[in-house]
């Protein structure tokens, strides 16, 4: 058994002479010649080929797909999340994969299915090309079904535990009304977009102190960062295009970090603080930067459960946070490291919480 990864394989593939060159020193070469020669023997040889992630062969011009073509084997089995049917093109490269001319060339695909489906679909398609698209779609299908099997979530729900659904409802404060009712007069002067709207909106009912630091960072020049801008920051975040309007309605003593200013991080960190001390795990999703930037800011002014001597919320210790700033080699490794405490079935472990944007 050979397990590979794909990156690996393109350069199994430069043994075929498919793909690029690569420099080998010559104290390695012979090292490295053996190691191709074996492995490429088993691939020869080898009377199953499995391969995960199979959307990453969906481009019949890159170097994976013409490497596992050459692969010599009579079974061959692709498995993936991806949804096929998004891309008749990329559909045809796995199926072509797995039986080899079954569809014919691309060519012969494209003008049997992929010109009549896609003709069928627009908002003005005649009635005839609706029904040559299902006919054709339906023809498709029928081939298919022989050797590409769909499966949905139903067949996991035996092996997962029940889930429970809550949505609390909850009002806003004096202060998160104010900020909206003038929001909703700025909108009705039509100076801003709805896209900007609803972002101004979510910084109200998450927290003031959202609003509060996204007027003080408005001010940035245009095509700059202001200033403590993470290179993750997304849309919601940004649309901080004029804000002049909300800085007079903040009191001047106003002061951030005051979870009394929104009952929605009050309900939060009230649910946090009881599952640590439960000894459960907690995740928070959120689309907004900011707003993980103000939960960690007040987590730092409360302890974390279970703890003797006593210990503030510390990044990396007692919780995790992952969002765009976050590089792949530190996100994988992070995921690792959260999936082996929530293993952790006697809450030893002083991880409880998981922050994800």
């Amino acid at each position: 058994m050979l397990v590979c990864k794909y990156v690996r394989l393109t350069r199994l593939g430069v043994g075929w002479g498919v793909g690029e060159k690569h420099v080998i020193d010559v104290e390695d070469e012979d090292e490295v010649n053996s190691y191709h020669a074996n492995n490429l023997d088993a691939l020869h040889g080898a009377d199953l080929v499995v391969c995960d992630e199979g959307h990453r062969i969906k481009n019949r011009d890159a170097i994976i797909s013409m490497v596992l073509k050459e692969v010599k084997t009579r079974r061959r089995l692709v498995l993936t999340g991806y949804p096929l049917q998004n891309n008749l093109e990329e559909y045809w490269c796995m199926v072509d994969f797995v039986r080899p001319a079954f569809l014919g060339s691309i060519s012969e695909f494209n003008n049997m299915f992929t010109q009549p489906i896609l003709n069928g679909q627009c908002v003005d398609s005649r009635p005839e090309d609706i029904k040559l698209m299902k006919a054709r779609a339906y023809i498709l299908h029928h081939q298919l079904e022989g050797f590409v099997q769909r499966r949905d979530h139903s067949i996991l729900r035996a092996a997962l535990p029940p889930k429970s659904e809550f949505v609390i409802p909850l009002k806003l404060t004096e202060l998160q009304v104010t900020f909206y009712k003038e929001l909703l007069t700025q909108r009705e002067m039509g100076s801003s977009s709805l896209f900007y709207f609803y972002a101004t909106a979510t910084k109200i009912w998450n927290h003031p102190d959202v609003l509060f630091h996204a007027c003080h960072s408005s001010g940035a020049p245009k095509g700059k960062k202001a200033k403590g801008a993470q290179s993750g920051d997304n849309s919601f975040d940004q649309a901080s295009i004029d804000l002049k309007w909300a800085k007079p309605i903040f009191p001047k003593d106003y002061a951030p970090n005051d979870l009394t200013l929104s009952p929605k991080f009050q309900v939060t960190l009230g649910i946090v603080l009881k599952c640590i001390h439960l000894k459960e795990k907690v995740l928070i999703f959120s689309q907004s930067l900011k707003t993980l930037d103000t939960m960690e800011s007040i987590l730092k002014g409360y302890f974390v459960p279970n703890q003797d001597p006593p210990q503030v919320w510390t990044k990396n210790t007692s919780y995790f946070r992952i969002d765009g700033s976050t590089t792949a080699a530190e996100r994988q490794r992070l995921i690792v490291r959260v999936c082996a405490m929530c293993g952790d079935r006697k809450g030893s472990s002083r991880f409880g919480l998981f922050m994800l944007c």
